[in-house]
């Protein structure tokens, strides 16, 4: 079992061409991922490019949105990413990762 992971991540503007932030990828066991939005500004999460920022530049409506002060725990299946973006600004998360399924 690995150590739980916290991180805090400046989350990129949603823009034409723009990439999304990686927030954490999953290696070789699925991992549950909590992401608290502690910036001003909404985050919009998914797990796909087309997911989180569309063809327009706007996030997309197949994402989730996490508004400021809240949290949101995800289980990443092996290999999967979290992405994310934000509107109007850069945004700001923590991202805690641990094993979703601890194994001794």
């Amino acid at each position: 079992m690995q150590n739980a992971r916290a991180q805090t991540v400046i989350v990129q503007t949603a823009a034409p061409n723009a990439s999304p932030t990686v927030l954490h990828t999953a290696s070789t066991v699925p991992v549950r991922v909590i992401v608290e939005n502690i910036g001003p500004l909404t985050v919009f999460l998914g797990y796909a490019h087309q997911d989180v920022i569309s063809s327009d530049g706007l996030p997309s409506t197949a994402c989730y949105r996490l508004l400021p002060n809240r949290e949101r725990i995800f289980v990443l299946t092996p290999k999967q990413a979290l992405l994310a973006c934000s509107v109007g600004g850069l945004g700001l998360a923590t991202v805690n990762a641990s094993d979703a399924i601890p194994v001794v």
